[in-house]
């Protein structure tokens, strides 16, 4: 995974790799202050994809 940001030098991270139902891999990647305990996390998945609407088609 790319870093866009520098990470603090009191952080650590560790990434992991998931893999879907049709095996595609997804990396993650956790991140965590050091000398803390780990604690619960919220994840956000965004699709990334485009939708194109159209305008409703006439029923007549």
């Amino acid at each position: 995974m790319n870093r866009t940001e520098p990470i603090p030098e009191d952080v650590t991270t560790h990434d992991y790799v998931a893999t879907t139902d049709d095996g595609a891999q997804i990396t993650t990647r956790w991140y965590g202050k050091n000398d803390t305990t780990p604690c619960s996390a919220v994840l956000f998945f965004h699709g990334g994809g485009t939708t194109h609407l159209a305008p409703p088609r006439p029923t007549h």
